[in-house]
This record gives structure tokens, C-alpha cells and sequence, in this order.
């Protein structure tokens, strides 16, 4: 098996008709459930999707693991259910310092690139040279600087708060 440079879950692939494709696994964070009924009614919901091949939701761990065919259902679909049924998925928002846009263009396939990473919804302004980035709270903000940095642009993290400019003092 191949591992996932994102998240480093274990791909596997497909069984049965369509075999050859690669299916993926999703560690979905799924907050509010209450008691193992919940799990129950969110892992019903996912396993009954189009393209998803198993699901299970860990109550205890409050977890849900998807295994789908990326060509017929989306990570952001997975979600959606989720939040249908009343409940949240944590997720993370970082914003990314993103070096050598020059166009729409440039912004355009940065974009697309942060995009094509699962649980990650992305947009990008080549004006302030900015990605915001929304994801699923598994998703490393490294693995972001990096899929940024594949396609030829310096990307990095805004500085921790602790590292901010120091406060003048009074003498």
C-alpha cells in the first residue's frame, strides 16, 4: 500500500468492478455526537454515498474513516453530509504568504493545487499574494507549504503570535 503524503493514511485500492483506481481513506474530526446512536446515523448517512466504499464512525474517538473513489465523490460532499445531519467537523484555517504570483493565472493553479488535497477547500489572491485555506483539522499546514512549493512558488506560515513584532517598553 501507498501512503498518503497529506494525512499518511494508507491508500488502497479499489475492489471489484472499476478495480485499478485508487481508492482513498479520509479521517474526518466529527463533533456533537452525544452517543453511539450518532455514530451510527453519520456512518449509515456516508456509507450510503455514491462512491463510497466503506465508512465507519468511531464514537469514542469521535472519528469518522471514509474509504471513496476520488472520481465520484469529493471529500467537501463527505462533509456536507455530515453537517446535513446536525453535526460540525473541525476544521482549521490557516492563511499561507505565498511568493512569485504574478497573474490571475498564477493564483489560478495554486489554487487548484491546495484544492486537489482532500478536505481542503482553498482560495487565492495574487494582489496580496495569499492563499486562505480551510481544511479538515488532520491536514498538516506543512503538507500545504509544500503542495505550494511542488508547482514552483515559495509559500510559508504566518509567524506564531509569540514571534510578532516585540511591544516597545516604557524606560
Amino acid at each position: 500500500m501507498a501512503e498518503d503524503p497529506v494525512r499518511g493514511a494508507n491508500l488502497d485500492e479499489a475492489s471489484g468492478a472499476g478495480a485499478g483506481k485508487a481508492s482513498e481513506r479520509l479521517e474526518i474530526p466529527v463533533t456533537g455526537m452525544s452517543c453511539a446512536s450518532c455514530s451510527a446515523k453519520i456512518e449509515d448517512v456516508l456509507g450510503g454515498v455514491e462512491g463510497v466504499e466503506s465508512a465507519g464512525v468511531n464514537f469514542a474517538d469521535s472519528r469518522a474513516t471514509v474509504v471513496y473513489e476520488p472520481g465520484r465523490v469529493k471529500p467537501g460532499d463527505l462533509v456536507s453530509k455530515i453537517e446535513a445531519l446536525g453535526y460540525g467537523v473541525a476544521t482549521s484555517t490557516v492563511e499561507l504568504a505565498v511568493e512569485g504570483i504574478s497573474c490571475a493565472s498564477c493564483a489560478a493553479r495554486i489554487e487548484k493545487k491546495l484544492n486537489r488535497i482532500d478536505g481542503v477547500t482553498a482560495t487565492v489572491n495574487y494582489a496580496t499574494e495569499r492563499a486562505h485555506v480551510t481544511a479538515v483539522a488532520d491536514v498538516a499546514d506543512e503538507a500545504l507549504v509544500e503542495a505550494v512549493e511542488a508547482i514552483g512558488y515559495a509559500a510559508r506560515l504566518p509567524a506564531p503570535a509569540s514571534a510578532a513584532r516585540p511591544r516597545a517598553r516604557c524606560r
